[in-house]
């Protein structure tokens, strides 16, 4: 049995064949990448975070391109099914993210296309400034190096992006209202300063066939004191929650 990872990634597109010559370790016309994705109105990447669960046949603690294996491989879905297909070539772009705020983080970053076409940007756990907000655009500007056999798995961390499930109550300046009727300009009340404008909302459908760690958090209600919450909450995974009561304060630990 193969040993599997769950990696977070940015799904760029679909290209044309980058790795023309499988007789080589190296992607040989990157210029497909060479462009800024998530540009204009509706379309940030935060929308486009796939999960990708690794499986490394060889156990080896990488998975290898096409060129030196046939048990390694990856899946995903895109929202048409899961699909099991092997990295066909992999590349480290330079490049310079940029946030819903408008702040940048400049760095390299791992790339890789698979066989049949789908590109992918890797969220390694060097980076951790990738999971701090929303990404709105990725800009790759140069090539740093494409002559890889594979990609290691403990490289990759599985940050999220925060989210709701439809039915949560958001505090609005005009009082609680659902998230799913929640739209662009809507004021929300943010903890450090106050009302802000929404500036994007991007939304998935996820099927759960069997449990995963990607399955939304169920609280139920009273489950963080009398009348918290009030109704059943669903939250992403990793979503935090701050409570200032008494019960709160029991239960954290002032000597570490």
């Amino acid at each position: 049995m193969s040993e599997n990872v769950i990696w977070s990634t940015l799904y760029l597109g679909n290209f044309a064949d980058m790795d023309t010559d499988e007789g080589t370790n190296t992607q040989e016309d990157t210029s497909a990448l060479l462009t800024t994705f998530g540009a204009g109105p509706g379309n940030a990447l935060s929308g486009n975070i796939v999960n990708i669960e690794s499986h490394d046949g060889d156990y080896d603690h990488a998975v290898d391109t096409d060129n030196h294996t046939a048990s390694d491989y990856i899946e995903y879905d895109l929202g048409d099914g899961p699909v099991s297909v092997q990295i066909d070539s992999v590349a480290v772009l330079h490049g310079v993210v940029t946030f819903h705020d408008g702040s940048t983080y400049e760095a390299d970053f791992g790339t890789f296309q698979a066989e049949n076409g789908d590109a992918f940007m890797v969220v390694l756990d060097s980076q951790p400034e990738l999971a701090s907000q929303g990404i709105d655009t990725v800009t790759f500007t140069a090539v740093v190096d494409t002559g890889f056999e594979g990609v290691w798995e403990d490289n990759k961390d599985d940050h999220q992006f925060v989210c709701f499930a439809p039915g949560t109550r958001i505090a609005t300046a005009l009082g609680p209202r659902r998230i799913d009727k929640l739209k662009v300009g809507d004021y929300v009340i943010t903890l450090d300063d106050g009302p802000q404008p929404i500036r994007w909302i991007g939304k998935r459908r996820l099927r759960f066939d069997v449990p995963g760690p990607d399955q939304p958090v169920r609280i139920a209600p009273g489950a963080l004191g009398p009348g918290l919450p009030r109704r059943a909450l669903l939250l992403s995974p990793n979503h935090r929650v701050l409570l200032s009561t008494t019960p709160a304060h029991a239960l954290h630990d002032p000597l570490g």
